[in-house]
C-alpha cells in the first residue's frame, strides 16, 4: 500500500518528549507505548480534548505490553495501519 500510494518511509528515533512534537507537527506515523505517550503528552502541556480531536491511535498487538501507533486525523497513513 505504501508504494501504490506513493508514500515516503522512513525511521526515525527520538526521545519521548521530542516525538509528541514530532507527530502533532508533521505528516508522520509513530510506533510508542500508548500510556508513556498520553502522559508526556500531558507532561508537555497538551490537553486530553485536543490529544483525541488531532490523533488516531490503533493497537498493533494482543500481547502483554500492548503498543500502538498514532498518526494525526484523516492522515494517509490511516487505512495502512487500521488492520481489521
Amino acid at each position: 500500500m505504501i508504494e501504490e500510494q506513493n508514500l515516503k518511509q522512513g525511521i526515525q528515533t527520538t526521545d519521548t518528549e521530542k516525538e509528541v512534537e514530532h507527530l502533532l507537527h508533521s505528516k508522520k506515523a509513530l510506533i510508542s507505548y500508548s500510556d508513556l505517550f498520553y502522559a508526556t503528552a500531558k507532561d508537555l502541556g497538551y490537553e486530553q480534548r485536543f490529544l483525541v480531536e488531532t490523533l488516531n491511535s490503533f493497537k498493533a498487538t494482543p500481547n502483554p505490553y500492548p503498543i500502538g501507533m498514532f498518526l494525526k486525523k484523516h492522515s494517509p497513513y490511516s487505512e495502512f495501519f487500521n488492520h481489521k
